[in-house]
C-alpha cells in the first residue's frame, strides 16, 4: 500500500464501568461532538437511553458515503442538491458471537442533469471508495433513487460481496435497470 498524503488520526475515549449486562458506559471523541455519551447493554440490545456502537457504524458508513457519492457526481460533471442517506446496521448473534452481519444504504438524491446511469455509476463508485465501506468486512446492499425532479426517476438496488478490505472487488451487481450481470 502507498501512502499518497499524511495521515489523518481521529480519536475517541471510552470508559466503561461494571459487568456486561448491567454496566454502563461513556464515550467521547476528540471533536466532542460526542461528550460522554452513554451506551449500555439496554441501548444496544434493548431501548435505553443513549447510543451503541452499531448505531454510530451506521452513522459513520451513510455519512463517509453520502460525502464518497458527492465526490463520485462532481468527478463526472454533476452537482448534487442534495443526498439523504440512512444507513442500517443489523446485529445477529451466530454461532462466533454477536455480529454486525450486513450494512443497508437507503439513498435518494436530487442531481440536477444526472442520467439513471449516471447516478447509478456514481453510487456504485462511492461504495466501492468509501474509506469506511471498505474497512468493513460486511456485506452492504443499497437501494438507491434520484428524486422525481429528475428525469427518468429510477429505483435500484445492489448488492455486494464481503468487502474484505480490498476496494471494491466484490460482486456488484443492479437489479434495475441493467440487470444482475453487469460488474462495476
Amino acid at each position: 500500500m502507498v501512502t499518497v498524503g499524511s495521515p489523518k488520526y481521529r480519536k475517541a475515549s471510552v470508559v466503561w464501568k461494571g459487568t456486561f449486562q448491567e454496566g454502563m458506559g461513556t464515550m467521547s471523541t476528540e471533536s466532542r461532538v460526542l461528550s460522554d455519551t452513554q451506551y449500555s447493554f439496554q441501548t444496544r440490545f434493548g431501548e435505553g437511553i443513549g447510543t451503541n456502537p452499531d448505531e454510530l457504524i451506521a452513522a459513520s458508513l451513510g455519512s463517509c458515503f453520502s460525502m464518497s457519492l458527492a465526490n463520485e457526481l462532481g468527478l463526472a460533471g454533476f452537482d448534487a442538491e442534495r443526498i439523504e442517506t440512512t444507513a442500517t446496521s443489523t446485529l445477529e448473534q451466530l454461532e462466533a458471537g454477536w455480529t454486525i452481519t450486513r450494512m443497508q444504504l437507503d439513498v435518494r438524491a436530487k442531481v440536477p442533469n444526472a442520467t439513471d446511469n449516471d447516478f447509478i455509476d456514481a453510487t456504485l463508485a462511492a461504495k466501492t471508495n468509501c474509506p469506511l465501506a471498505r474497512l468493513l468486512n460486511t456485506t452492504i446492499s443499497m437501494n438507491a433513487s434520484l428524486s422525481p425532479e429528475n428525469a427518468g426517476l429510477t429505483d435500484f438496488k445492489s448488492e455486494s460481496a464481503s468487502n474484505n478490505g480490498d476496494s471494491g472487488a466484490g460482486g456488484y451487481y443492479i437489479q434495475e435497470p441493467r440487470g444482475p450481470t453487469d460488474d462495476c
